[in-house]
């Protein structure tokens, strides 16, 4: 699931990378507008923990918990409601994967939930990355000295995080299309198992926090 996850994340990066690039040819002002839009969230954070490793650890840990667990804790939030038939719509996700068909209609939701969260959030985590690539793009070295080396261990950790939660979802997929009964045991089980890979993140990202916090320190 690395591999899926990391190809998720890269689709991200590339399309962060094109899309900005054509905005900032086409009409500059919405990229700036879109950067100072995250500068003002990083500033946000920074005003209610002041402490860089720690502001830093928290918001890479809060992502790689969603990006683990996120779509296990949906989909059971979704069991607990009972939200009985699913919208027709859904039925549309067959597009994307055929496996699809296999899923009674009241189903496709907790499919849905699964895949969603990991899915938009390693895409997402990617877009950024590469809307910043189009702002160095004349300043490569600059550009790679920002991500490295708090780098080496954040990068690994949100892909083995993003693969956790991919793997939950796969596992819940298989179950959702066998037979009924056979969910809820399968996605708790799957999201039991990844618990260990999940820590062996959490201690990537509090290493590369505090490697990242201090080269913000240092510059």
């Amino acid at each position: 699931m690395i591999g899926r996850s990391a190809a998720i994340y890269l689709s991200g990066f590339a399309a962060g990378a094109l899309s900005c690039a054509v905005l900032l040819l086409v009409y500059p002002p919405l990229y700036h507008w879109f950067l100072e839009l995250l500068r003002r969230k990083v500033e946000a954070q920074s005003s209610v923990i002041e402490d860089p490793a720690l502001m830093i650890g928290s918001n890479n840990l809060f992502a790689s918990f969603m990006l683990a667990y996120g779509g296990y804790i949906t989909a059971r939030i979704f069991l607990w409601l009972d939200t009985g038939e699913g919208h027709r719509l859904l039925r549309r996700l067959e597009r994307v994967d055929p496996l699809v068909r296999d899923i009674r209609d009241e189903d496709i939701k907790y499919y849905l939930a699964l895949f969603a969260i990991p899915v938009f959030i390693l895409f997402f985590n990617g877009f950024i990355l590469g809307s910043f690539l189009v702002l160095y793009i004349g300043e490569l070295e600059m550009y790679f000295s920002h991500l490295f080396p708090h780098g080496y261990f954040e990068f690994p950790a949100i892909l083995l995080a993003g693969s956790i939660g991919l793997e939950i979802a796969y596992q819940g997929r298989a179950a959702l299309s066998a037979s009924g009964g056979r969910f809820k045991r399968a996605i708790s089980g799957a999201a039991a198992s990844q618990l260990w890979r999940f820590l062996a993140a959490v201690v990537m990202i509090v290493i590369g926090a505090n490697l990242e916090a201090g080269g913000l320190l240092e510059g």
